[in-house]
Formats: structure tokens, sequence, C-alpha cells
């Protein structure tokens, strides 16, 4: 008996690792190469280790948590520091779960920490529910995806009241999904979605909800696949047991700027490398409008963080270089145009942000 116990613990073992090994071998061309490579690796290895055997932590903490998980360093740490400068009442700790092993860029002010955990690329959801037990300890947890940026403090000041002035309330989406809407009970809901969330972590905690996708079909077959993305599963659960999840309206929204895609197109590039870099499945506009954006982030953090590493760590220079030299070719004059003049008033959004706090 004793002995059929070890043998089945050796096996979930090697099970475990196998199934790490290959998530690392999936993960070297489009991250950790571009990251420190086999150091970077071992980062996350290990990291992943810690995390997961460390206890979990207790509700120790009212100011917000501020979560996001990292594989184009560059960006998490332009989001971090847009988040510093929201103020002592609504950043506790931001944490940065570093997928990459690259990221270096941690800092302190007088009011909060930046904590940094390595670990592997798992999937979002996986990820989030080991953070939210082993990491967090805030009641309050600002769940964001890294290339949501905060122009202001409106949509923190906004959710926490909204939690503050109703204890049933679970969850404030700052970044709903658009495409589709729950049925329960005979009413809509518009889906919270997982890019912006604010989570009330006791109730949570006390529903033992996942962020983890459920695969098999979802109450709606246009979700995603059919199926429960990120967190839809928990959206659904907490109104059907009676809890209230808080749509964001668009004057609230509006103080976040959403750029979805950077860390996609980031590594889509590394995947294709420099010489074949036709072979990126993302259309022509689309990728040049990013890449214009990531070399505007890029001047503004050697503008606010002189010295900093973190301007080179969006993944290699030249590479981004040559893809937007490539990809500026293949569109005409007015697409150019268009295009920059869109993004430079996001970065105009940005500087203002930035100048405000000098």
């Amino acid at each position: 008996m004793v002995l059929n116990k070890y043998v089945s613990a050796l096996l979930k073992l090697l099970h475990r690792l196998r199934g790490d090994f290959w998530l690392i071998r999936h993960n070297w061309n489009f991250n950790h190469l571009h990251h420190g490579g086999l150091l970077a690796v071992l980062r996350c290895l290990v990291g992943t280790y810690r995390i997961e055997m460390s206890p979990p932590n207790q509700i120790a903490a009212i100011q917000p948590d501020w979560m996001t998980f990292s594989v184009v360093p560059g960006l998490t740490f332009l989001w971090a520091g847009l988040v510093a400068r929201l103020g002592p009442e609504f950043v506790g700790r931001i944490l940065i779960g570093d997928c990459s092993g690259g990221f270096n860029g941690t800092g302190k002010t007088s009011h909060q920490s930046w904590v940094v955990k390595h670990l592997l690329n798992y999937s979002h959801g996986q990820k989030s529910d080991l953070f939210f037990l082993k990491v967090c300890k805030s009641e309050y947890v600002v769940v964001c995806d890294d290339d949501v940026l905060w122009l202001d403090s409106t949509p923190i000041e906004w959710a926490l009241q909204q939690m503050m002035s109703d204890p049933k309330v679970a969850v404030v989406s700052l970044l709903p999904r658009g495409r589709f809407q729950w049925a329960i009970d005979g009413k809509s809901y518009q889906p919270m979605g997982s890019y912006c969330l604010v989570v009330r972590r006791s109730i949570w905690q006390k529903e033992n909800l996942p962020f983890l996708s459920i695969p098999g079909p979802s109450i709606n077959p246009q979700s995603y696949k059919g199926e429960y993305d990120t967190a839809d599963y928990a959206n659904v659960e907490l109104i059907k047991r009676g809890y209230r999840v808080v749509i964001a309206p668009d004057n609230i929204r509006e103080h976040i700027i959403g750029l979805k895609g950077i860390s996609s197109a980031i590594m889509d590039i590394h995947k294709h490398k420099a010489g074949i870099l036709s072979e990126i499945s993302i259309p022509a506009e689309k990728l040049f409008s990013t890449l214009t954006l990531v070399k505007g982030l890029q001047k503004l953090i050697l503008k606010y963080f002189p010295g900093s590493r973190q301007v080179n760590e969006f993944g290699g220079d030249a590479i981004i270089d040559k893809a937007y030299l490539t990809y500026r070719e293949k569109l005409d004059v007015q697409a150019i145009e268009s295009i920059e003049q869109a993004q430079s008033e996001i970065l105009l959004k940005l500087d203002e942000v930035f100048q405000k706090s000098l």
C-alpha cells in the first residue's frame, strides 16, 4: 500500500515535469530566448515551484493588490509605472507574474512596492488562480492585463465605491466582453471578461471559484469556442448564487486605454524571426499600428525612466525595427499617416499622465 502511494506520487511528478518541459519548449523561441535564455527558464521553473509550495495567504490588507502577468517586460514596466502613480489609497502592492524570466524592473515608493514572482507561462486562468491563492493578500484585487493602461484613479475609485456600498458586489468589470450576453434566470447579463477586473477576494474564495477556462459547453454557444473562457464560469456562477457583477459605464471606462495585441504581436515576430517576417499572420495595417505604438512606448520609458533596462525588454530592438520597416513598406502614405496620427493621440495621453506626476 505504501509502495503504491510512492509510485503514484512519482508518476504524478514525472507527468508534471513532462508537461512543464513541453511548455518551456513551446515558449522558447518567442519568449524565454529573448529574455535571458536558459537563465530565464530556470527563474520561471524555480519561481513556479516556490509559489506552489508556499501556504495560502489570508486576507490581511484593504488597499488593493494589483495583479498582472508579463511576457513583454517593457510593457509590464510601463503598466506598473502608471499604476504606481494612482495614489496610496488605491494601490497597495503591485504583483507581477513574470512569465518571460527577464523582468528586472522592481520598484518601491513610500506607499507601495512591486512584487515580482517568476513563473512558467501557463494559461492565463491557471496563473491567476495560483496568484490569487498564494500571492494576493488584500480583500480587493485588481486583475488587469498589462496592456490596459490607467490614465487616472477614476475607475478604481468608482469600483471600490460600488463594492463598499453593497457587500453583494463580488466583481466590478472595467473592460467587459461585448460580443454576446449571458442569459440567466430570464435576464441578460454582459460578460465581465478577464481583461480588467476588481474582485472581492473573500467572496471568490468562499465560493471556491476558478479563473481557469472550463472545457465543455457554456450557457451561450457564442462564447469563445462555445465554452467558458477565462473567468467566464465564475462570472455565471456568481450571478446564479445571488452576487452582483457590476459593469462599469462608458464614462468610467474612458479613463483607461486597452492596447490589445501588443504581447501577441511581439511574440509572433520573435517566433518567425527576422528572415521570415512575411509569414506572420497578423494583417499588415494592424501589425504596423502595434509596432508604431511599441516604438512610442519605448520612447516614454527612455524619457521618464532614464537608464532603465526595460526599454530594451520588448524583446530586442533590432527585430522590432526590422519588422516596423518591413510592414511600413507594405502600406501607402495615407494608411501610414492615419495609423501614426491615431497612435500619437494615445501616446500623448500617456505622456500627459507622466508629466502630471513629476
